[in-house]
């Protein structure tokens, strides 16, 4: 029998890791790859940065059913903000145009348009619906639809992205939180939760671990943002369970600590205790998991959370504060919740931690979490939608 052909996809996206920022969008490419094991995937993304050309254009066959093509712009330095902002705005649009035209030719024209966060990519969405009757879905990870969100979405931005929700065939909020955040600021449309993917094939229960009751290990993988992730919070809670209980080790990864974030913990007394690894490739974020004991995260607000679902799947216990998404799981036998930016709930949990590490079962924990966010799981269930919306 012959081979059934693959659907062609584009993924187009208004983040995704490049040259000038290899972890933004982590998220987005772990969706492709996992899209990647049922169809043809083609990412296409637009990014500014300073160099000579206009437009640089960098595509990479990754695997035979899936490919990156990211447009490097050239950056515009007029010295006046809103001719900067035009200018940048044109040449983000040609960019996406110069990307898709390139490839539209290698591969032929794409079935579906899956477009991963609204605003600013939206707007190519509905040219290639309008112009070249390629329909498309969305997926949504950003934070700012929560009513936390530090900041505002400008009038217009919202008139584009209900204009552009209004035009999906299906709008796939990362959690039910977000897809209500979402309908909340009138982006209507048909709505169905598919949750962010990981890979198992680097994220996963390692059984020769061996836990030091007189040293517990708890590792923080986050972007450090203090707004975001409360960073001081985490690090002040720290500093109290020293005071009753220093059977601990804290491993940080993530971006450069901030002045103020050094001199906090210099001033701890807990500094013997903190190590920083900085920004660390994927794969070694997957060892520190599997080497350590317990994960961390006192975020003030989350969609959904991929780093405790990494933890999860590695069999961790995760100590979280009451934020959206994957905490929303966390129950006894998993870890521990706490409120959000509740510093002495934090600390008692710690400390509860470690002193019951023993009753966690890693291998149980795994075992709960190693599938459901798999890349085969999420991958069938986006193909899924794209034969429904399609009726093919």
């Amino acid at each position: 029998m012959p081979v059934a052909k693959r659907m062609r996809i584009l993924f187009l996206t208004s983040w995704y890791p490049n040259s000038e920022d290899d972890q933004i969008g982590n998220f987005v490419r772990q969706h492709a790859l996992a899209v990647a094991k049922y169809c043809e995937v083609h990412v296409l993304a637009s990014v500014q940065r300073d160099q000579n050309s206009l437009f640089e254009i960098d595509h990479k066959q990754i695997h035979e059913n899936f490919s990156e093509t990211i447009v490097y712009t050239k950056a515009p330095h007029t010295s006046v903000s809103a001719i900067d902002r035009f200018i940048k705005f044109r040449r983000y649009r040609q960019g996406l145009f110069e990307g898709y035209e390139k490839i539209e030719h290698r591969y032929g024209k794409p079935d579906i348009t899956h477009l991963n966060v609204i605003y600013p990519a939206g707007l190519f969405a509905l040219w290639l619906l309008k112009d070249h009757g390629i329909p498309f879905i969305i997926t949504e990870h950003w934070t700012l639809f929560l009513d936390i969100s530090p900041v505002d979405i400008k009038p217009w931005q919202l008139r584009l992205m209900r204009n552009v929700a209004r035009q999906s065939l299906r709008i796939c909020p990362v959690s039910e939180s977000l897809e209500q955040a979402m309908k909340k600021h009138g982006l209507k449309g048909e709505y169905e939760v598919i949750p962010n993917s990981i890979d198992t094939n680097l994220f996963h229960f390692n059984p020769k671990h061996i836990t030091d009751p007189n040293c517990i290990k708890f590792l923080h993988v986050s972007t450090l943002d203090e707004t975001h992730k409360n960073f001081s919070g985490m690090i002040h809670a720290f500093r109290q369970l020293a005071e009753t209980n220093n059977k601990f080790e804290l491993t940080i990864v993530g971006e450069k600590l901030t002045p103020a974030q050094i001199k906090q913990i210099k001033n701890s007394g807990i500094e013997d205790k903190i190590q920083a690894k900085g920004v660390v490739p994927l794969s070694r974020v997957a060892e520190l998991m599997q080497n350590h004991d317990a994960f961390v995260l006192f975020s003030n607000y989350e969609t959904f959370s991929i780093v405790l679902a990494e933890a999860l799947i590695c069999g961790l216990p995760v100590i979280t504060s009451n934020v959206d998404g994957v905490a929303q799981e966390v129950n006894d036998a998993l870890g521990l919740v706490v409120p959000v930016k509740d510093i002495d709930k934090l600390t008692d949990a710690l400390d509860h931690t470690i002193k019951n590490i023993s009753n966690y079962n890693r291998e149980e924990i795994s075992q709960l979490f190693e599938t459901k966010y798999s890349h085969e799981i999420v991958g069938e269930k986006f193909h899924d939608l794209y034969k429904t919306v399609l009726k093919k």
